[in-house]
């Protein structure tokens, strides 16, 4: 879209701002279009440092807006346990994303059948999300070949996806690279604790042992036991969820982000009217 639109917006003598939302992907096309952007905004600290070093030094981060309803808890869990035919004291790990390469699905896994062993009673690891990549059939061997086949449940896409995370007792996000990862957001605004990897934009939303875990990359062991730790740990789910909520409600407002688009509408307007 900027390389269809930079050229015509240069030639009208229209402002153009940029939107990072993902890595950026360098061409000479990109870079050529980006010299007529007068502003790049970026959706996360991670996305910013992946631009060109002549448009990384004036990047601007502003994060992606949130409208999150109150969520039933209970009802989530009912409904996400009757999805995944299992008994009513399970617990549920979830893993919210398309099921691509990058999202790392079959770490997600791994990691639940270390889970799985340490945990005593039963336990249920739904995934969600749209088969993007065709990984699901080896996902699915995978799973039975770790004898945790009956306790993995594809689920597929939903929409909306808060009241299934509301539906969980913890996420799990071993993805590499995201940009922003807007299930952290999402599962912090409906109460359920998140363990994610130290990777992309994560950081920037989990602030590690106050919102939630942060674990290495391609690490299932690690993840399983930074799992435990908020699924056995005294407490501390509840501290994490509690102190997660209050933090990303305000900070991924509608409001917030308004406010910090239209400053930066009137601030590449007034610059180019000078």
């Amino acid at each position: 879209m900027h390389v269809l639109w930079s050229g015509p917006a240069r030639l009208a003598g229209a402002n153009h701002l940029w939107h990072q939302r993902s890595r950026y992907a360098a061409s000479c096309l990109t870079r050529l279009a980006l010299l007529a952007a007068q502003q790049v905004v970026c959706i996360s600290q991670f996305s910013a440092d992946t631009m060109p070093a002549f448009m990384r030094r004036s990047a601007i981060v502003a994060p992606n807006p949130f409208v999150v309803a109150a969520a039933d808890r209970a009802r989530a869990r009912a409904a996400m346990l009757a999805a995944c035919a299992a008994p009513p004291n399970a617990v549920v790990v979830g893993f919210v994303a398309n099921l691509t390469l990058q999202k790392r699905p079959a770490q997600f896994i791994a990691a639940a059948q270390w889970l799985a062993l340490a945990l005593p009673g039963p336990v249920v690891f739904p995934l969600l999300g749209a088969d993007r990549d065709g990984l699901e059939p080896e996902l699915r061997q995978q799973a039975a070949m770790l004898k945790i086949g009956e306790r993995v449940k594809f689920l597929g896409f939903k929409d909306p996806i808060e009241p299934w995370l509301a539906g969980c007792d913890l996420l799990l996000v071993p993805a590499v690279e995201d940009a922003f990862g807007r299930t952290l957001v999402e599962a912090m605004a409906v109460g359920t604790p998140v363990v994610a990897t130290n990777s992309g934009g994560h950081p920037e939303i989990v602030v590690d042992g106050h919102t939630g875990l942060l674990v290495p990359t391609d690490d299932p062991a690690a993840m399983a036991t930074a799992a435990l730790r908020v699924l056995q740990g005294s407490g501390l789910a509840a501290r994490l969820t509690e102190t997660a909520r209050a933090i990303v409600v305000p900070r991924y407002s509608l409001v917030s982000h308004v406010a910090a688009m239209t400053s930066i509408y009137q601030e590449i307007t007034t610059s180019h009217e000078s």
